[in-house]
């Protein structure tokens, strides 16, 4: 599946007991996130799953059920929903449980699993202008500000703004709030001089 950064996807869980004897409780799952993941919440039918971040990693949750399985059965349904870091570059996560029970188990290959989420980005740049001068006049300095916002989800990067001052105004200074805008000023024509 794919996934912007900056959102929140889920993943479900799904436990068998695949043995001829009953899987007693507690039942747990330990999904361990890979960076950029964190844990929002968990959600099951009959809230009979209880999922908690582990108090020394922060990319871990451990799942408890606290009623076993019987031979042949499936665990209620388990959904863990995690929020996208909104830095995170186009990549592929993978995030991988591993479910147990204090009944024996001699076949440990299937009790991991691991699924892959494909991250996107997404951006949404709005640009503003204010004249912040109230009064014009000719020969006078005109400030005008631009103010650019990105509504995200996604961190947005290496950022440009294209300015065409109009004919008959010409730029004498410019000044960004942040030291990394860096301008530059284009040949003037009969439309302007862009910046």
């Amino acid at each position: 599946p794919t996934a912007t950064a900056g959102t929140i996807t889920a993943f479900e869980f799904v436990v068998t007991n695949e043995g001829s004897s009953d899987a007693v409780a507690d039942i747990t799952i330990t999904d361990t996130m890979p960076a950029g993941m964190t844990f929002v919440s968990a959600t099951s039918a009959g809230s009979v799953w209880a999922c908690t971040p582990d108090s020394i990693d922060p990319q871990v949750v451990d799942c408890v059920l606290e009623s076993g399985i019987v031979a042949g059965g499936t665990a209620p349904l388990l959904t863990i929903e995690v929020q996208l870091d909104e830095s995170l570059p186009a990549e592929t996560l993978t995030n991988t449980a591993t479910a147990l029970s204090p009944t024996d188990d001699p076949n440990l290959d299937n009790n991991t699993d691991s699924a892959d989420v494909t991250v996107a980005q997404e951006v949404d740049i709005a640009v503003t202008e204010e004249l912040l001068d109230g009064t014009v006049r000719i020969g006078n300095t005109l400030r005008f500000g631009y103010f650019g916002i990105n509504n995200g989800p996604s961190t947005a990067l290496d950022v440009s703004m294209r300015i065409v001052v109009p004919f008959g105004l010409n730029e004498v200074d410019m000044t960004g709030s942040d030291p990394d805008w860096t301008c530059t000023v284009g040949t003037p024509d009969e439309n302007g001089t862009e910046v």
